[in-house]
């Protein structure tokens, strides 16, 4: 599991690099057939900048396999030379990168039993499912923005405000429990951060926004 340097010049592309270094490094028979990368932003533990994850078609088995693949890599530059490095892992060898693996290379792989394989396909999905949630609590929260809801369940304040479940929505993360006359919105509390999630919870429109 260790890596590799390669001195290239500053015209190599590094992304295409290392894809086509990947598709060198394949034993015959084995192909990529669905691929993807994220950057890995800056701090990332050993310094990566970049993973590569792929699904490998083995076509020496019967009936083919097709398994997953994480490459790791960076690009540095130092006295005029510039050098790429990459680190190989197969998700055997239980990787911990996966928040950037797209749906089509999971969705490309074909079913395995080995347990650190099967961890990383269950994180790379927890990941998918949870950032899905995020997008539909942020259009959820942003939509209902001026308008008074009944949430599904009571929340608890303290302060003296005590139990809180019909709101008005000031923003996305912040609420105020409010009464409904035929006049007006009346709002019986202070400035309230909202709870954690409430969008993803089953919530009734009494007045839209005005």
């Amino acid at each position: 599991m260790g890596s590799t340097g390669y001195q290239v010049s500053a015209s190599v592309d590094t992304h295409r690099f290392v894809l086509d270094n990947l598709r060198e490094q394949l034993r015959d028979g084995h192909r990529v057939v669905a691929h993807c990368r994220t950057a890995l932003g800056t701090g990332h533990r050993g310094g990566w900048s970049y993973a590569l994850y792929a699904a490998i078609a083995d076509t020496t088995t019967t009936p083919a396999t097709v398994s997953a693949h994480v490459v790791l890599y960076l690009r540095s530059h130092r006295n005029g030379t510039s050098e790429i490095v990459v680190k190989h892992l197969h998700e055997t060898e239980g990787p911990v990168q996966h928040h950037g693996v797209t749906r089509r290379v999971l969705e490309a792989l074909t079913p395995t039993e080995h347990p650190y394989a099967c961890q990383w396909r269950t994180d790379a999905l927890r990941h998918h499912r949870a950032a899905a949630d995020a997008r539909r609590r942020a259009a959820a929260a942003v939509g209902a923005v001026g308008a008074v809801i009944r949430l599904d369940r009571t929340y608890t304040y303290g302060h003296g405000i005590g139990t809180v479940r019909q709101v008005v929505v000031c923003s996305p993360t912040h609420w105020r429990r409010a009464e409904i006359t035929d006049e007006a919105t009346v709002t019986t509390s202070p400035l309230l951060r909202a709870a954690l999630g409430w969008a993803l919870h089953e919530f009734e429109i009494l007045r839209a926004p005005q």
